[in-house]
């Protein structure tokens, strides 16, 4: 029995190990009584930064977004009048506001959403001069229902959906009693790839 686990296991941490595995981050989310706005950010030390600034209070993390190498793209500004920050996956919304409106500087890319998903609602205040996003439905109905502040804007951009688990213990196969034996290690590799639909051609 141990030397049968042993080798799932290790078969399992050769693909695990040559298989590229996508790695969601944090979004942290901030907001300013000051400023009235928020600020979103998945990067460690600017949380770091804005946890010790007293114009902003940490209010934990909004989702989790995409990894750089399978999500899109959000676009990052900044608006020193307005003392907000700005995102949209929309290329033509950053190339009119990078044309048009000099109250908004471009910063680069803030973070990377799924293409399909749980929607994330966009809101605009003309009395704050600020966006808010959330991925809460409750949220956005309290603030539809109770915050004439804000007007919806409609969906910005989509949150991964529940990660599924890539750790071994998430690929499994069955062997029968009369298998134990006299199974071998290809075909176990073989039985691992067919009844977990591994596709060949991802692996490196």
């Amino acid at each position: 029995m141990n030397n049968r686990y042993f080798t799932l296991m290790f078969v399992f941490g050769i693909f695990i190990l040559t298989t590229p595995i996508a790695q969601a981050a944090d979004l942290h989310r901030f907001w300013s009584e000051k400023y009235k706005g928020h600020f979103y950010t998945t990067v460690e030390n600017e949380r770091q930064a804005t946890s010790v600034n007293g114009d902003w209070a940490y209010e934990g993390v909004a989702y989790q977004v995409a990894d750089k190498n399978t999500g899109v793209p959000t676009y990052r500004f900044w608006s020193e009048n307005y003392k907000h920050h700005f995102f949209t996956v929309s290329e033509s919304e950053k190339k009119n506001l990078e044309e048009n409106d000099p109250n908004w500087i471009y910063e680069g890319i803030g973070f990377y959403v799924a293409a399909s998903g749980q929607p994330v609602h966009r809101f605009w205040s003309d009395a704050y001069k600020g966006h808010f996003f959330t991925v809460s439905e409750a949220e956005k109905s309290n603030i539809e229902k109770n915050d004439p502040n804000w007007k919806y804007e409609g969906i910005a951009w989509y949150a991964p959906r529940e990660n599924q688990s890539s750790t071994p213990e998430a690929l499994t196969i069955t062997i029968s009693d009369d298998e134990v034996s006299t199974i071998t290690e290809e075909e176990i590799a073989s039985r691992i790839i067919v009844e977990n639909n591994i596709v060949i051609e991802n692996i490196i």
